[in-house]
């Protein structure tokens, strides 16, 4: 739903072509970030927020959603502790 919202597409439609990564990690650092909707280096128009604190295992989330400028695809990056993924979903 918040996906529809931000881009103003329904990536549960059908029909829809999906290719994305899973990441699993630990490690130790501290993240913090905002994404205000300026374009990325792929080309995608990214809004959301990040923070993690971990120590091995990791205690934090992402997520953000953007649009690509060619506005044929939409990408969204989600983690919770020590596991993410980052999928592009192509209308």
């Amino acid at each position: 739903a918040a996906v529809l919202e931000i881009t103003g597409i329904d990536i549960q439609a059908p029909g829809k072509e999906v290719e994305g990564l899973l990441y699993l990690y630990s490690g130790i650092g501290v993240t913090a970030g905002a994404y205000l909707g300026w374009t990325d280096t792929s080309g995608y128009r990214m809004v959301g927020a990040e923070g993690k604190i971990a120590a091995a295992v990791g205690l934090g989330m992402t997520i953000r959603v953007g649009m690509h400028e060619d506005e044929k695809s939409v990408r969204i990056v989600f983690f919770l502790s020590n596991v993410g993924g980052d999928v592009k979903v192509f209308v």
